[in-house]
């Protein structure tokens, strides 16, 4: 066979997108025999094909400026499986706080407690072919388990064909966009360009609003979001502490224009200031960059918060709905 002939079998064996990510994810532990085998035995056992995995997830610790790797990891369900090969035996206290460090950072995107991280650990070193497989399927009845009480997000695998599908976008939708002119193209049907220089606006009216009544009185809105360190939230770009709160308000503030007010500080605001359907941008434990969805929001109020050992003013944001329709 000819390298032409090769590489042509190869495109057409990895037709369909779903496969292709199945098999590429689960041969990137081919070259630790143990952890392949426990990681594509888990799979099988499974037999989920609407949950996704996730070999060698990249975990990042700001606490400790250091990154881990989950050997196996289902984000749906934020669970995670470690396989502990011999080397193990000598690192058991790093094992427990590479654990905590862990699961301190991933909780902290995670918003329900129910779904806080777990993971199961399979034990290879030292244990006989049953043991191990009684540890497999110990840990897949505790995955199904949590499966059957759990409606699963979708897993979307193509993001174009998935929009393309859908008449709204939700807050549910696992789509992270990798730019503002891609999320506009996507959703709004704009003809932006990539631009791999300069400042773009965050907060503008995409050209096809102007035809679409739906949008006639909103913007879009891309904030970057405070990044936390030593458990305080720092600006990461031009002085912008912004927030996304647990009960899905967002709370606006620069620290580049601090405004000294009294902790009780409350202004109701009632204007005709645009909605704003909010894209909002962080970097995440997880090693995910972009802009999400997070929701049509509206300005109700001035609020205090605590900035720097003193309350300063900000400005809040109401989630008024979760959806947002799609322009074709």
């Amino acid at each position: 066979m000819d390298k032409k002939t090769e590489y042509m079998d190869n495109k057409l064996e990895y037709k369909d997108k779903k496969t292709e990510y199945i098999i590429k994810t689960l041969s990137r532990t081919k070259r630790k025999d143990y952890e392949n085998f426990v990681i594509n035995a888990i799979w099988n056992r499974i037999s989920c094909e609407d949950l996704k995995p996730v070999t060698q997830q990249y975990v990042y610790n700001n606490r400790e400026n250091q990154h881990y790797f989950i050997d196996l990891y289902f984000p749906q369900l934020n669970i995670g499986i470690e396989v502990d090969e011999a080397h193990h035996s000598k690192t058991k206290e790093y094992d427990l706080d590479r654990q905590e460090a862990i699961w301190h950072s991933i909780n902290k995107i995670i918003v329900n407690p129910n779904d806080s991280y777990i993971e199961y650990r399979v034990q290879v070193y030292d244990k006989t072919f049953e043991e191990i497989q009684e540890q497999i399927n110990n840990t897949v009845q505790s995955i199904k388990e949590k499966l059957n009480n759990k409606n699963l997000n979708l897993w979307i695998i193509d993001k174009g064909e998935y929009v393309r599908s859908i008449k709204e976008l939700t807050i549910n939708d696992d789509i992270i966009f990798p730019s503002m002119a891609n999320t506009c193209n996507l959703i709004f049907n704009c003809k932006y360009k990539e631009t791999s220089g300069g400042r773009r606006r965050s907060y503008f009216t995409p050209n096809t609003f102007y035809s679409d009544e739906r949008f006639k009185n909103h913007k879009v809105w891309f904030p970057k979001l405070a990044i936390e360190n030593d458990g305080l939230l720092h600006a990461v770009s031009h002085g912008w502490n912004n927030r996304l709160n647990n009960d899905g308000s967002i709370v606006e503030f620069n620290e580049n224009q601090v405004e000294v007010v009294s902790h009780d500080y409350i202004e109701i605001v009632s204007s005709n200031e645009p909605l704003r359907i909010v894209f909002a941008q962080s970097n995440d434990p997880l090693g995910r960059f972009g802009y999400q969805f997070v929701g049509i929001y509206k300005k109700t109020m001035r609020i205090a918060i605590q900035y720097d050992g003193k309350y300063a003013k900000a400005e809040h944001y109401e989630r008024i709905s979760k959806d947002c329709p799609i322009i074709r």
